[in-house]
Formats: C-alpha cells, structure tokens, sequence
C-alpha cells in the first residue's frame, strides 16, 4: 500500500455518484454508499445505500472509505462527524489527510481458494479460484469441458462476499485453458473489475494488496 498526502486546499477526486464502501476497522462491517459531494478540506458527503443501514454501526467508529478512481482502488481513514435525516439521510465525514492505495498487485499471482459460480456460454457452473492477480486468476471448474462450446464468450465471475453475504461479481474473457479428466482450468482476464468485487476480494484474499515498498 503507498500513502498519498493530499493538498486539504484543493478538491479530491471523486465523481458525483460514485459508489463508496464504508469499513469499520475494529470488525470489518461493510457499508455501502454513494458519494454526493464536499466541502473542500472540511468534509465529503454520502448517501447510505440500504434502508436497513445503522448510525450506531459507524458512530464514534475508526472507519476506512474506499472509492473507485481509474480502476484504482483507493481509500482514506476517518469518522463521522454529522447527519441528518431529512429531507433524506445523509452522512458527513471527516476530509482525508492521507489517501491509501488499496490495488491488487499487478503482476504476481498468489495461490489461493476462492469458491464462486462462472456465468459461461449460458450456463451457470461452481467454480474456484485457484490462484489470482490484478490482472486476471486461473478458475478451476468440474463438469464442464470448453471443447463443447466453440465461442464461450465473455464470461462472469461470481463470488459471495464473506462479510456481507452480498454476491459480488467481476466480468472477464478466457485467455487459456487446460482440461483433464476430472476438471478445467480456465485463465481469465478481467475486464470489469469494480468497488465491490475488489474490496470483497481484498478481504479473502489478503496478499492481494498492493505494496509498493517492495516488501510483502
């Protein structure tokens, strides 16, 4: 992970509508949001994404905002310092000091098992990930063999995030293959990758995150 000092004077980044997820450091609660806007150096703004969604769970909390910026993941530490409920809920936290680069390493590949479901040439089969990247992961299935199908097409990768139970899900093409007698395995390469799929897998996957002092 690199952190990046922000200049409090100018606006950052982020836009009108862009998904947020809210995390809470102490037992890794996960809260969806939408961001709406800011205060320069004072605060940013955010819609909470479900009705269901709790004051109590991030009030007086160490929180970590991650955002979605060029396909990178980013994020910054704070708290929430207001609300309102009217005319509709809104939260307000704390502006960042510091941005943290949250991304999925780039290059290397780490051994892994990630059970899902593979959306591929109209079928819906178990799966798991075996190993991963940034760029892409070799899927292992059962039962299906990629000789029966002369264009798979892009194919859609599903996984249940283990905090949230929520389905996550990442869209990609096959680049490779190898069968056997008792399985496949498939390399993909994603071409949807989002907020959500990215964080869920940071959480399962922790040798995912990125560090840039060239340590592990």
């Amino acid at each position: 992970m690199v952190e990046i000092i922000p200049d409090l004077g100018k606006r950052l980044f982020i836009e009108l509508g862009s998904d947020l997820i809210i995390e809470v450091d102490a037992d890794g609660t996960r809260l969806p949001c939408t961001f709406l806007g800011m205060r320069v150096g004072s605060y940013l703004i955010a819609r909470p994404g479900a009705e269901d969604f709790l004051l109590e769970h991030i009030r007086d909390k160490q929180l970590t905002l991650k955002y979605y910026q060029n396909g990178e993941v980013l994020g910054f530490t704070c708290r929430l310092v207001g609300h309102v409920e009217t005319p509709e809920p809104l939260c307000f936290f704390e502006y960042p000091r510091a941005i943290t680069n949250f991304n999925i390493r780039r290059q290397h590949r780490y051994d892994c098992f990630v059970p899902g479901s593979l959306s591929i040439a109209h079928a819906v089969i178990g799966c798991a990930i075996v190993n991963i990247s940034r760029e892409g992961c070799m899927c292992r299935v059962s039962d299906f063999r990629l000789s029966d199908t002369s264009d798979p097409g892009p194919v859609a990768l599903s996984l249940e995030d283990e905090q949230t139970g929520a389905v996550v899900e990442v869209t990609g093409l096959i680049r490779s293959w190898k069968e056997s007698e008792q399985s496949a395995d498939l390399g993909i390469q994603f071409t949807g990758r989002n907020l959500a799929f990215d964080v869920a897998l940071h959480a399962m996957v922790p040798r995912l995150s990125e560090h840039r002092d060239g340590g592990e």
